[in-house]
């Protein structure tokens, strides 16, 4: 026999003998006693770790509804404050736009009689350059008198009348038979001056070339419409010479 097969044979006898003695075992009554009771074990101490998982679930489950209401309580505060915030802007702005409608009105208010004023003063300055031109009118026609314009003396306002401190004589007026006149003086001729006749003069057919005809002093030609002055008379006053 080989030892193989010897180890074979003697590992069958040794699991034989062990359920042989397992079956004792369980025929005595013995093993199904001590598994009863390991089995009661084990059922117990998994009944306390339930117990102990339930209170642990039931802690966790108190602890989440509490933080749970906390959380309420927040957002209800949250939201409160939230609410008085809006609250407060919603008034804000009912009052802003109460102002602002205020004000509107004031500016149209303002518009209006700010138009008015414009109006107003328009028709007081037009009235104003009206009485203007009244003045200037008015100003013209009070300085308008005999001396810047054709108005006699006579008829000068306010005029003040010249007192005449003659005598009476009884003469009518103008010159006066036994008054000496003061005519004026002849004057007589300090340089004589021939001019040359013009040209056309010169070649008028009844002229020609004789220069005899302007001896006298003047010629009138027939036909020709032109005035000749040949001589020129010239009065100067002989004054004394300027010092040196």
């Amino acid at each position: 026999m080989s030892n193989h097969s010897f180890e074979y044979i003697s590992n069958l006898q040794y699991c034989l003998k062990a359920a042989r003695d397992q079956l004792k075992a369980f025929q005595s009554g013995e093993t199904y006693v001590h598994m009863t009771v390991e089995r009661k074990k084990l059922i117990q101490d998994y009944e306390r770790q339930i117990r102990e998982l339930k209170k642990e679930l039931a802690q966790a489950r108190r602890e989440i509804v509490t933080v749970r209401n906390m959380w309420f309580e927040v957002f209800e505060d949250l939201e409160k404050e939230k609410d008085k915030e809006l609250a407060y802007w919603k008034r804000e702005w009912e009052k802003m736009e109460e102002h602002a409608i205020h004000a509107e009105s004031q500016r149209d208010v303002a518009q209006d009689k700010i138009t008015e004023q414009r109006q107003k003063i328009y028709t007081l300055e037009t009235e104003l350059e009206e009485e203007k031109g009244k003045n200037r009118r008015l100003t013209a026609q009070l300085n308008h008198d005999y001396e810047n314009s054709s108005l006699p003396s006579s008829m000068k306002v306010e005029r003040k009348k010249i007192p005449n401190s003659r005598e009476n004589t009884g003469c009518k007026p103008g010159g006066q038979p036994v008054h000496t006149g003061h005519s004026r003086k002849k004057q007589t001729a300090t340089e004589v001056i021939q001019l040359a006749p013009p040209q056309e003069v010169m070649d008028h057919s009844e002229i020609g070339a004789d220069m005899s005809v302007f001896e006298s002093g003047g010629l009138s030609v027939p036909g020709l419409d032109l005035p000749l002055q040949i001589t020129r008379m010239s009065t100067r006053k002989n004054l004394p010479d300027a010092p040196k």
